[in-house]
């Protein structure tokens, strides 16, 4: 329980992707403006923060892992934008269905995919 709380309050008001990696929790997070995507790998007692482009490779992810990542994130951020301004929703709609069509699912409202890593 009390990892499941820090977890939130680290993470509160951005943009997440949740993922796994073997057993490792992996959240995904971009920051559009620099191209850049955040890989934080949560383990038992460490949280490691890797900084990357969508275009590199390393040892947890390939280069196409990495930029789907991040197009995911894009489209999270815009679904989020636009619903805060309770905007369009025909592009909210059309916005879910390309992330279901990315494996992308929901639990308690968080976005989540399997098999990205």
């Amino acid at each position: 329980m009390t990892e499941e709380i820090q977890e939130k309050i680290l993470f509160e008001g951005l943009t997440v992707l949740k993922t796994l990696r073997s057993v490792t929790r992996v959240r995904l997070l971009a920051n559009h403006q620099k191209k850049l995507v955040l890989f934080v790998l949560l383990e038992t007692n460490n949280i490691k923060i890797y900084v990357l482009t969508p275009n590199e490779n390393c040892l947890f992810a390939n280069r196409s892992q990495l930029k789907k990542g991040y197009r995911i994130l894009e489209i999270l951020q815009k679904k989020k934008d636009l619903k805060e301004e309770a905007e369009d929703q025909d592009e909210i709609r059309k916005l879910d269905e390309e992330l279901a069509r990315n494996g992308v699912y929901y639990e308690k409202g968080e976005a989540h995919i399997d098999g990205l890593l």
